[in-house]
């Protein structure tokens, strides 16, 4: 038998278990209880919980509130969101975004070689801003003579100026459309010039 003193009225306590009692009576348990608690609301639901001394700084009343309250606008550390800020400077930059695309793609795949922008600026002004295979003035997309997922590089002597429909209907053939439209290469495939008919 173990002899202690309970925590709010302090009147001996005689225990027979092997763990002590901390209180006299049921009494003094809720007693104890009402003065180390207190009451809050919760952040997101606003329902009321009763928030013990030792754990002060509670403010939500379950783990979903909590993940509801430490996300997006209401995380202490937000910065106004990645993706509308990033959306943004998609919409200045779109030229990087294709570049940054082909450069990760490059990686992926393996690819041998590179071009700039200026020799690829250089190659449309080769071919007056046409498409090579239709010959329609519009929007003109890089096309891999040799394709990439058929060992092809990305050295700017592998690729020809195409539209999106004829790139489209191009695919993933060997299909040289310089030598359709008259242009003459050397075995390296870099274009000589044009023959006039």
């Amino acid at each position: 038998m173990s002899k202690r003193k309970c925590i709010i009225c302090n009147k001996e306590i005689k225990s027979y278990h092997s763990k002590p009692k901390k209180f006299c009576s049921k009494k003094c348990q809720i007693e104890f209880r009402q003065r180390n608690i207190t009451i809050k609301k919760c952040l997101i639901c606003g329902i009321i919980i009763e928030v013990r001394k030792w754990d002060n700084d509670r403010k939500y009343c379950s783990r979903k509130c909590v993940g509801a309250g430490q996300s997006g606008q209401l995380h202490p550390s937000w910065k106004g969101g990645h993706r509308k800020n990033s959306l943004e400077w998609a919409q200045r930059n779109p030229q990087n975004i294709s570049k940054n695309s082909a450069i990760r793609r490059a990686r992926l795949w393996k690819i041998d070689g590179s071009h700039t922008e200026a020799e690829w600026e250089s190659l449309k002004e080769t071919f007056d801003f046409k498409c090579v295979y239709c010959n329609k003035k519009t929007k003109l997309t890089k096309d891999h003579i040799i394709p990439i997922s058929k060992g092809g590089d990305d050295y700017i002597t592998n690729i020809q100026p195409l539209c999106s429909k004829c790139n489209t209907t191009k695919g993933n053939r060997k299909e040289n459309l310089l030598m359709i439209s008259g242009f003459v290469l050397n075995e390296k495939g870099q274009i000589l010039f044009q023959e006039v008919v």
